[in-house]
């Protein structure tokens, strides 16, 4: 079975798609050997900040859906996802887990309005690409007053020091409170930590 983790973080281009449509096929399996623990340590920050457990989450780089299995185990069962991959919105798994499914394009808005959502969780985007750095702002946006948008960047991210600046502009010009910041295990079994966040849009 091809293994295309150790290609994504050697590739010098910020663009993952080129493995999708191969690596939709085994990436469950992949990150499960292993032991992805960043969606379900994310999922669990998150259920201590959400005050109703039925509003609608977006789940932003759903990819196949391990972020939406976390989600469902803390209860929160409201979710869109949208994605930058064809080929993994289409995945069998990911028809069942969304209300609704979108791909869109990185280097454009995503297809929803202005204030529209109450909780964005980019959980599985650990690394700079669909939720990268650049396009922070067009998330944010996309979020109500109050809203909470909940992300985290693995080792591989945080090694570039943009990360943690445009989450402390934010906090510091107040355009967001920050309630988490935890570093901890990302892939045990790989070596890897992340950092999981979750801000309030002010």
């Amino acid at each position: 079975m091809e293994d295309f983790l150790d290609k994504v973080y050697a590739n010098n281009s910020d663009d993952t798609r080129i493995h999708y449509p191969k690596w939709s096929k085994t990436y469950d399996h992949e990150f499960s050997k292993k032991s992805y623990v960043t969606p379900a340590r994310t999922a669990k920050a998150l259920a201590s900040n959400v005050k109703e457990m039925t509003t609608l989450v977006l789940d932003y780089g759903c990819v196949n859906g391990l972020s939406r299995v976390a989600l469902r185990e803390i209860g929160l069962n409201t979710v869109d996802g949208i994605d930058v991959s064809k080929e993994t919105v289409a995945f069998p798994n990911n028809k069942k887990a969304y209300q609704t499914l979108r791909v869109f394009d990185p280097n454009a808005c995503p297809p929803i309005k202005t204030g529209e959502i109450d909780i964005i969780a980019a959980i599985v985007v650990n690394r700079i690409c669909a939720a990268c750095v650049s396009v922070f702002d067009t998330i944010i946006i996309l979020l109500v007053r109050g809203g909470i948008f909940a992300f985290s960047f693995n080792d591989h991210a945080l090694a570039d020091p943009a990360v943690e600046t445009k989450v402390s502009d934010y906090v510091d010009t107040r355009k967001a409170k920050l309630i988490l910041s935890e570093y901890s295990d990302h892939m045990p079994r790989a070596g890897l930590k992340s950092n999981i966040y979750i801000l309030e849009i002010s």
